[in-house]
């Protein structure tokens, strides 16, 4: 094993100081540099975050006016059972005052959606066409606001009437 001179010890220190002080500037300047400059983009990002929240929240009150007012048009839940059975009586009275005979109702399960719930009644009826029309208009544009999803209508051979209709008639409640 060669022993190495004083001037190749010298060499090789200074050669191990540059690489470690490569090493240390990679690990400590840039790490910091870039752990610096992440905090500053969360805290641009938290900045933007409340800023967008002050924003709304400064739209709250004008939100809760205009749900105010859409609720005073719509109407709000009381309850499954009061609503179902309100929709059904609403139907009766406007089917009879068409001529149309109610074959069945069938109240479906209520559907809940972010603002608004659904409820949903399918109808089973017998009549007349032109009846079965005037119905439809009377559900259409009822104060009740309903709203007919579905419909079938078909001559009907074999009864007494000249037609039978299914309908999905569906309340809109907040």
């Amino acid at each position: 094993m060669k022993k190495f001179s004083l001037r190749e010890k010298v060499i090789g220190a200074v050669c191990a100081a540059i690489c470690l002080a490569f090493v240390v500037k990679q690990i400590l300047v840039a790490g910091v540099a870039e752990y610096g400059s992440s905090l500053e983009d969360r805290i641009k990002v938290t900045a933007a975050r409340i800023k967008q929240a002050r924003q709304e929240a400064a739209r709250e009150p004008m939100c809760d006016r205009k749900l105010e007012a859409l609720s005073a048009v719509f109407g709000k839940v009381s309850s499954e059972g009061v609503e179902t059975s309100s929709i059904t009586s609403r139907i009766d009275v406007l089917a009879k005052d068409s001529d149309v005979r109610i074959v069945n109702v069938q109240p479906q399960k209520p559907r809940q959606e972010k603002y608004y719930s659904e409820f949903p009644v399918e109808i089973i009826l017998d009549g007349e066409w032109k009846n079965a029309l005037r119905l439809l208009f009377k559900l259409t544009s009822s104060s009740e606001r309903l709203e007919v999803r579905a419909l079938r209508l078909e001559k009907d051979f074999g009864g007494l009437s000249a037609l039978r209709g299914r309908m999905i008639v569906i309340r809109t409640r907040l």
